[in-house]
């Protein structure tokens, strides 16, 4: 599927001039605020010189802030969006450290994000943005606890691990079966084996007593 390059992410001159220069003081840059705009109702394309979004409809944080796994200079930021936040339209995403310098924006294709109040939907969004820095060494990587994002990797992961555990578990409930059939078998087979040589027994000592009498 092709990637649709009308829609992107680029690094503010200030946030190419913040993650620069913290390579050189030994610091790291923080990607902490995530700002959602409607772009003053027009879509337009992003600048480096921006110092603010459009207009903002909504801020929060940041959820989650990884490297991807098969580049390690690709940044993924994760922001999940309250299902109680919307009525209002969203095409571009800014993200702030936490002095509010803006360090990034997206270029986002237009989109809706009802409430239950207005539209009678509610839908938790999430966002999520992948962009190329120069040297992730240089980033924050940090997650807030107060978010859970369950990928469709993770849902899929846990659906093997319960399978595998309820396999063993079948295995199990097979093998304490058949232990305790075996157990029976055996238990029956012995007390079999007792009661025929106690009627044995039982039986030479009537016919002995019939020999004496």
């Amino acid at each position: 599927m092709a990637t649709d390059k009308s829609y992107y992410t680029i690094l503010t001159d200030i946030g190419k001039a913040k993650i620069a220069n913290a390579s050189i003081v030994g610091e790291k840059v923080d990607f902490a605020r995530i700002q959602l705009g409607d772009g003053g109702g027009v879509e337009y394309n992003p600048t480096e010189d921006q110092t603010a979004l459009k207009r903002v409809v909504w801020e929060g944080k940041v959820g989650n802030v990884t490297t991807d796994e098969t580049m390690s200079n690709c940044l993924i930021l994760e922001s999940l969006i309250p299902a109680n936040v919307g009525g209002f339209i969203i095409s571009e995403i800014g993200y702030l450290d936490s002095d509010g310098n803006l360090l990034a924006i997206s270029k986002y294709r237009a989109a809706y994000k009802p409430t239950l109040e207005n539209d009678g939907a509610v839908i938790d969004m999430k966002v999520k943005t992948i962009f190329v820095v120069s040297n992730v060494n240089n980033i924050e990587l940090k997650i807030d606890p107060t978010i859970i994002f369950a990928t469709l990797k993770d849902i899929q992961d846990l659906e093997t691990k319960i399978g595998t555990v309820n396999t063993k578990i079948d295995t199990t409930k097979t093998e304490l079966t058949s232990n305790i059939e075996t157990t029976k078998t055996e238990l029956n087979t012995r007390i079999d084996t007792e009661n025929e040589k106690q009627n044995i027994k039982i039986d030479q000592l009537i016919a002995g007593g019939s020999n004496v009498a």
